[in-house]
Order: C-alpha cells, then structure tokens, then sequence
C-alpha cells in the first residue's frame, strides 16, 4: 500500500474525488492578501515621494532663509505639493523677523500637511471590521539652520 494512497479521498469507483470550489477558495484567499499589500506598496510610495518633497522643499526655504534671502518663503510654493496631499499649512519660519537679526541664530522652518490614503485605509478596514486605520495622516517637516552673518547696511 502507498503511503498517499490513503491521503486522497476516493469515490465509489475509485478515482480520487474531485473538489471543484477549493482552488477558488484558496485563491480568494490569498489574492485579498496580495491586493492589500501591493496597493499598500503603492500608497506607501506615494505618500513618501510626497513626504520627501516636502522635505526637499523646507530644506530649500531654510537655505533661502540662513542666506537671509528677503524672498525665500517663496523657494516652496504650494503647487510643488498640493498635488498629492489635502491640506498644507505653511512653510513658516522662527523667528518671522530672520532677516534683520544681528546675533548668529538658527531659523527653523516648519510645514504641515495631510494625507489621504488612497487605498490602504480602505482595504484594511474592509478585509478587518473594527481595525482604526485612520484615513488620513498628518505629518510635519522642520528644518533648522545657522543664520549667516548680518551684513553691514542690509537692514
């Protein structure tokens, strides 16, 4: 006797019963895992190459400002952002008055925003009633540099 011969279930004649919905089944399975995951992916990319233009975007309006450029909240406009998020707040920076400070300070400038995941949320509180994932992200960025000497005559 084979040792898989008893594994199988077997009909009246013989042959090995056929069970017809279990591919289904077990491919339903694991396809909601693989959706989540790859559109998790995707709305993960997505928020971090926003995240990171934000950050690129502070880190230029805190270069602008260290410089005591009179126009470097300019360096960040809205429309390098709005694009992928909801809402963004800012840049603003600390101290308001950088450009006329004669003492060697550090500017910090600061952006907020959110983000909606497009489809992670979604899914997670589909595939598990009663998960708190929440819809929307809020985020910060900062950045913080040394103000250069105040030249003679600039303020």
């Amino acid at each position: 006797m084979k040792l898989t011969q008893g594994l199988r279930q077997r009909d009246q004649t013989g042959r090995p019963r056929k069970r017809r919905g279990q591919a289904v089944i077990e491919m339903a399975l694991v396809m909601t895992v693989l959706l989540t995951v790859s559109f998790g992916m995707v709305d993960f990319g997505l928020y971090l190459n926003g995240y990171i233009r934000a950050t690129n975007c502070v880190r230029e309006v805190a270069r602008q400002a260290a410089i005591r450029h009179p126009a470097a909240l300019s360096a960040c406009d809205d429309h390098q952002l709005t694009p992928l998020f909801e809402t963004i707040t800012g840049p603003t920076t600390d101290p308001t008055n950088y450009k006329c400070i004669t003492t060697r300070e550090k500017v910090t400038v600061k952006l907020q925003g959110t983000y909606r995941w497009k489809a992670i949320a979604g899914l997670i509180n589909a595939f598990f009633p009663g998960s708190v994932w929440n819809e929307i992200h809020t985020f910060t960025v900062t950045s913080t540099m040394r103000l250069e000497p105040l030249r003679e005559g600039t303020c």
